[in-house]
């Protein structure tokens, strides 16, 4: 039986992402994304931050042209990594490793205009796309 594995997620970056490099001059970013999650109806929504990151190309853009507060939207997977604390106790981090970032737009812009940057798999390649991201209303949701 197959699985999947698959996130998408469209929020808010919540700090000025910092370009990283490994010690092979691997690119990378590590960064946040607030979200809301609706817990009921006539309840405020609940925020959600949630911890990714992005490699090569991809984590260059990110953090060449966007900031704090920029609306982006993310394609990839859950990834659980099991380590060691200073202390000898087993702990668990979760984060989205993202294989798409699309710029929907900053803080204070209202425009339309969105970039995406794909991974074309393990290369550090990366593709412009102009289309928009359709972001769906709860009218158009058909459950």
């Amino acid at each position: 039986m197959r699985t999947i594995n698959k996130v998408i997620l469209v929020g808010r970056l919540t700090k000025d992402p910092e370009l990283k490099k490994t010690n092979s001059d691997l690119s990378f970013v590590r960064f946040t994304v607030a979200t809301d999650r609706r817990v009921g109806q006539g309840k405020d929504p609940v925020t959600d931050f949630i911890d990714c990151e992005v490699w090569g190309a991809m984590a260059e853009s990110l953090a060449k042209y966007t900031q704090k507060g920029a609306l982006i939207g993310v394609e990839g997977s859950i990834q659980v990594n099991k380590y060691q604390d200073k202390d000898g106790n087993t702990r668990y981090s979760t984060r989205v490793r993202a294989d798409a970032v699309h710029f929907l737009g900053s803080k204070n812009s209202s425009e339309n205009n969105s970039s995406s940057y794909q991974s074309s798999g393990n290369d550090d390649v990366y593709e412009e796309d102009d289309e928009s991201l359709n972001i769906l209303s709860d009218e158009d949701v058909p459950f």
